[in-house]
């Protein structure tokens, strides 16, 4: 399954934010991505305990073949206690999300590719070169940035965030003592309960403000 969607939203900086978060054979670079799910939030968005304002519109969720991965050359962890051994352990859900895909996985990240540019407002740098103007959140900086890094350059496509555009949802945990583990293992499902805890985290730590979505034609 590939699912994408969404048109740019106007904040009051000239970044946005990006939530992503994947599934994965393995825990380091070179092991198989099997799903990846994305959603631009607004992380000073006002964090009010019964109503939370997500953007629907802009989301993305690729369900990756597992064979596609191997093929490329991308690996499972299969050491006793390993990450293939995990994933026997978990939900029927999330075991059928997970090995059940079937987009290639080059397709898939050609296409988040393009969904980043397309929700992005584009910046040009100092040489005149176009980039998105987008923060990458993960949940903490070892783990799903450099995996999917580690594939995007593998397959010679350009990681779609600038060099100085990845953030850490753990440290930011920490500095406002919020605490949250994820659960589901579902990649957009995930990705959607993480920027909920950052916002809660801004909110603890004074930095929510009013935001109201503005559209903008495609």
């Amino acid at each position: 399954m590939l699912f994408s969607n969404g048109a740019r939203f106007k904040t009051n900086r000239p970044a946005i934010d990006v939530m992503f978060d994947i599934e994965a054979t393995g825990k380091r670079p070179g092991c198989c991505i099997l799903s990846l799910g994305a959603v631009v939030f607004d992380a000073r968005a006002p964090f009010f305990e019964g109503h939370q304002t997500i953007s629907l519109e802009n989301q993305f969720l690729a369900t990756i073949s597992h064979e596609s991965g191997l093929e490329v050359g991308l690996e499972d962890d299969k050491t006793p206690g390993g990450t293939m051994e995990w994933w026997g352990m978990q939900s029927e859900e999330a075991r059928k999300e997970a090995f059940g895909g079937t987009i290639h996985i080059r397709e898939a990240l050609i296409e988040f590719s393009k969904w980043i540019w397309k929700v992005a407002p584009i910046g040009t740098d100092s040489q005149g070169r176009q980039y998105p103007m987008v923060n990458v959140w993960s949940h903490g900086e070892d783990y799903d940035q450099p995996i999917l890094t580690f594939a995007l350059e593998l397959l010679g496509i350009e990681r779609p965030w600038p060099y100085n555009g990845g953030r850490d949802t753990r440290s930011i945990f920490d500095v406002s003592d919020v605490s949250y583990k994820g659960v589901k293992h579902m990649a957009l499902e995930d990705a959607l309960d993480q920027t909920l805890a950052i916002r809660r985290a801004f909110h603890e730590l004074g930095r929510d403000r009013g935001f109201e979505p503005v559209l903008i034609a495609a």
